[in-house]
């Protein structure tokens, strides 16, 4: 990955800092916003009207944003923060495509907000409209039709094919896709299985740590763990004798920044817990 300029024709950019783009990055629309340490991978090629793109989400290399009619006047994209697009996944924005914050598009996933080849006036189906997906969304490997609507906290498994609304909290999967189970997310975990499964995910990491050349004890603590002045708190976090907190109640970051801290913190967003915080002159700061 290289940080030099990607090919853009813009007439009104506006670019956050520490962005990175690929090689062969090409970029055209009228208006078109990136938030700050956004990353754009080899080949993307995003094309629209109006394209905007959030802070810290990934574009991974292949991505296509445009399409069919996606010059046109009703073209345009509204990503959240913190989204993530697999390889080789292609959004068509011949209609407006919303997305909230956490979305999670897996590698070879498609949007389309127009379907039409044969003429309507002879009965073939024909349809435009928008896609709208919420916060919290996850689709490993979906096709999503036009006009589908998809809630907050929702998980569609792969291969599933989207022509219906689906309601925030579900588990939706099939061709077509149904809804498998309903309120099934956010599930309300007790604090001794939260750090149960914390617990879980810091034992596994020992092995990335002593790749890295680091190891740590891991110490209980009131409301988490402390591994090596790194408090990982589930709740407010308590006074301790720590360099750095996680609060990831708040999802948020403060203390001192280094390596073992930077390490941990991508750990913990591979599990998809993601801090609101990035490291800047060795310190964290929110945003």
């Amino acid at each position: 990955m290289s940080d030099h300029t990607a090919a853009i024709q813009c007439k009104h950019p506006r670019i956050g800092a520490d962005c990175q783009f690929g090689e062969r990055v090409r970029i055209e629309c009228d208006e078109l916003e990136i938030g700050p340490r956004t990353v754009i991978g080899d080949d993307c090629i995003l094309i629209g009207r109006k394209i905007r793109i959030g802070t810290e989400c990934w574009l991974a290399n292949h991505v296509q944003i445009g399409g069919g009619s996606c010059r046109e006047a009703y073209s345009e994209l509204s990503m959240g923060d913190l989204c993530h697009v697999g390889e080789h996944a292609f959004i068509n924005t011949a209609r407006k495509v919303v997305m909230g914050d956490e979305v999670g598009i897996g590698m070879h996933s498609r949007l389309f907000t127009h379907g039409a080849y044969l003429s309507e006036l002879d009965g073939f189906p024909v349809k435009f409209a928008p896609i709208s997906i919420g916060s919290r969304v996850w689709m490993p490997q979906a096709t999503v039709l036009p006009g589908v609507r998809i809630g907050d906290d929702c998980v569609i498994a792969a291969g599933s094919v989207l022509i219906h609304a689906v309601p925030s909290g579900c588990l939706a999967g099939g061709v077509p896709a149904k809804v498998i189970r309903e309120n099934a997310y956010p599930a309300v975990l007790s604090i001794e299985e939260k750090k149960a499964k914390l617990e879980a995910l810091l034992q596994d990491f020992r092995a990335i740590c002593a790749d890295h050349g680091f190891g740590f004890e891991l110490e209980p603590a009131a409301s988490g763990f402390l591994l090596n002045r790194v408090l990982l708190s589930l709740g407010p976090p308590p006074a301790c004798e720590c360099k750095t907190v996680f609060n990831l109640a708040a999802k948020s970051a403060s203390g001192e920044a280094g390596a073992f801290s930077e390490l941990l913190k991508n750990e913990l967003r591979r599990h998809g817990i993601r801090l609101r915080s990035y490291a800047d002159g060795g310190k964290y700061v929110s945003w």
